[in-house]
C-alpha cells in the first residue's frame, strides 16, 4: 500500500479478529482534498455491489500466498471517475487492520485509492479522505471545480500537535524566481500559492516552545532546523508539480507554556 500520511497502529491479521489483539486506529490529520487527489492513483464515486469477506476461503488462500495479510474485496459500480479508473466496475481491497475503512453493501462512496505496484491492486483506508458520498461535499466541490478551472499550484500543510494548533506562524517558499509568504490560520493550516512547477525551499518559523518529533518517515522529509533568538525554523525542500497541491505533514511537539 502507498498510503503515506497516517499511522497504522494495528496488527495485520491473517486470523479472525477474536484471535489476535487489535489496537485502535490512529490517523494523523487528513490531507486537504487537493493533495489527496494529487497523491491518489484512483479517485471515483461508486456504489458497493458486493463485499467478499476476509474469511472467505479463496480470499484467505490469496492473502496467505500473495499479500501476507487479510482483506475484504469490495466491488463498486463505477458512477463517476475522476482519475485512474474506467469502465463499469472497480475492485478495492480493504485491509483487515484497525484502520480498515469498513464499507457497507449498497453504500455510495467517494473513494481515494492507492495502487500496489507489485500486486496491481487498489486499496484504501480509514485515514484517507474516502467517505460516504453524503459526507464528501468539500471534496466534491474541489473535484467538480477541476473541470471548469485549472487547479492552482500550491504548497500546503498543517501546524498542529493533536488538538493544539499554531495560528499566525510565518511560512515562506523561495523558488521560481521569487519569495512567497503566508501564515497559518486559526486551525493551523497554511497555504502558499506559487506561480509554476519546480523546486522550492520552504521555511517555517515556529515559536520556541515547539520541536520536531514524529515517525521516521516524517522526520526524514525535514531538510533541517535552525534555532534563533525568536524562532525554531524548520526547512523543507519541496518539489511542486504544475497544477498540483504539495502537502507538508509537519511532525510537531508543542511544549506546554510555563
Amino acid at each position: 500500500m502507498r498510503l503515506r500520511h497516517f499511522i497504522v497502529a494495528a496488527t495485520l491479521l491473517l486470523l479472525p479478529p477474536a484471535v489476535a489483539p487489535v489496537l485502535a486506529c490512529q490517523c494523523r490529520e487528513r490531507q486537504p482534498p487537493c493533495s489527496q487527489y494529487a497523491e491518489a492513483d484512483a479517485v471515483f464515486v461508486g456504489s458497493v455491489t458486493s463485499i467478499v469477506p476476509y474469511d472467505d476461503p479463496q480470499s484467505m488462500a490469496k492473502a496467505a500466498d500473495e499479500y501476507k495479510m487479510a482483506f475484504e474485496r469490495v466491488s463498486f459500480r463505477l458512477e463517476r471517475a475522476f482519475r485512474g479508473v474506467e469502465g463499469g466496475s472497480v475492485e478495492v481491497f480493504d485491509w483487515m487492520t484497525s484502520c480498515r475503512y469498513g464499507f457497507a453493501a449498497g453504500g455510495r462512496y467517494l473513494v481515494y485509492a492507492y495502487l500496489d505496484p507489485n500486486t496491481r491492486t487498489l486499496s484504501t483506508s480509514y485515514c484517507s479522505r474516502t467517505a460516504e458520498l453524503s459526507k464528501a461535499s468539500a471534496d466534491l466541490a474541489y473535484l467538480n471545480g477541476l473541470a471548469s478551472a485549472a487547479p492552482k499550484t500550491l504548497i500546503t500543510g498543517l501546524l498542529a500537535d493533536h488538538e493544539r494548533r499554531l495560528n499566525g506562524v510565518r511560512v515562506t517558499a523561495e523558488g521560481g524566481g521569487g519569495l512567497y509568504r503566508s501564515a497559518s490560520d486559526k486551525e493551523g493550516w497554511f497555504k502558499l500559492a506559487v506561480p509554476k512547477a519546480g523546486n522550492y525551499k520552504v521555511r517555517i518559523y515556529l515559536p520556541l516552545n515547539v520541536a520536531i518529533a514524529g515517525t521516521e518517515d516524517l522526520l526524514n522529509k525535514v531538510g533541517g532546523t535552525l534555532k534563533t533568538r525568536k524562532h525554531y525554523v524548520v526547512f523543507y525542500d519541496v518539489e511542486v508539480r504544475g497544477g498540483a497541491c504539495s502537502y507538508l505533514d509537519v511532525p510537531l511537539f508543542i511544549f506546554p507554556r510555563r
